[in-house]
């Protein structure tokens, strides 16, 4: 008797557990999806970002970032030093993604992406009919957003019925990306496109984004004798920029050889211990150990 009433008791607990879990089960299941939002700060001041009365987040001049919302009407409040910029009220929706561009003063691209069945990749098409300028719009919206790579393919869902996919299926996508007025660009854009997210000034190839890349070292290089500009540089010589894992990768030392050149007019405050280390290095899978040798020694040859 015992033994059975044991028996019950454990039953009893993995059926009330498995009761207790099916409502939680349930809400997870049917929970309503995240919205993506873009913030763009397209001026030359620090912004802050306020999102329905409570605090977000800080960018910088020329970046951008993404955040996940519930969909639905939120108000958009960005402020600089305290004093307010701009306040913006949009439906947020889940399908795209939102950008917020306060005071309408970034200007974007958006590319029309052509996906097909029979290609089973994206063709992006004649670039003067594939895209389009967006100028003084506070709220855009589009398929892929500023920090968003276009994938390779997508799942086309309607079926031929056909044998071999006779019935081509063709779908689009829209990607946006931020418009360079100049280039080389601003030193804040410089700065962006450095240490912020590829995608959001390229949405082509790894040579687009190498050329950005060393496009803005040279901004970089222009600007006025500045500190921070060295240090940055200096950093960019030790570490350059990746492409993603899953994407084409970026010539490394393209990039470093336009660093020493952003550097001419600091070459004199390079430290010999620094040089010397850089002579010295042992060598590396990208050849960056050369590159970094060869400039080395010809501004030690010039001292």
């Amino acid at each position: 008797m015992h033994r059975v009433e044991h028996v019950s008791r454990r039953m009893f607990a993995a059926i009330l557990a498995i009761a207790l879990s099916f409502p939680m089960a349930c809400s997870h299941e049917h929970a309503s999806p995240k919205a993506r939002v873009n913030l763009d700060n397209g001026s030359d001041e620090t912004w802050q970002f306020v999102l329905d009365g409570k605090p977000l987040q800080t960018l910088r001049p020329a970046f951008s970032a993404q955040i996940e919302i519930t969909p639905g009407k939120h108000t958009f409040q960005v402020l600089h030093d305290g004093k307010p910029v701009d306040v913006i009220e949009t439906e947020i929706t889940s399908d795209k993604v939102s950008i917020i561009n306060p005071g309408g003063l970034s200007v974007y691209e958006l590319w029309i992406v052509d996906f097909s069945s029979n290609w089973m990749a994206s063709q992006r098409g004649d670039s003067k009919q594939r895209q389009r300028t967006i100028r003084g719009e506070r709220v855009v919206q589009a398929d892929y957003g500023l920090l968003d790579a276009v994938p390779n393919s997508i799942v086309i869902s309607e079926k031929s019925g056909l044998p071999m996919d006779v019935s081509e299926k063709n779908d689009t996508r829209t990607k946006l990306t931020k418009h360079l007025s100049s280039f080389p660009p601003a030193v804040a854009e410089a700065y962006a496109i450095l240490e912020g997210n590829p995608h959001v000034f390229c949405h082509g190839s790894s040579q687009w984004r190498e050329n950005l890349a060393t496009g803005a070292l040279k901004a970089l290089g222009g600007a006025p004798h500045d500190q921070a500009i060295y240090d940055f540089v200096m950093k960019i010589i030790a570490s350059p920029p990746k492409s993603p894992p899953e994407e084409a990768g970026i010539n490394q030392t393209v990039v470093v050889g336009a660093a020493f050149e952003a550097l001419k007019n600091y070459e004199s405050e390079i430290p010999r211990e620094q040089l010397d280390e850089w002579i010295n290095s042992k060598p590396d899978t990208e050849g960056l150990h050369l590159t970094r040798a060869f400039h080395a020694a010809r501004i030690l040859k010039s001292r």
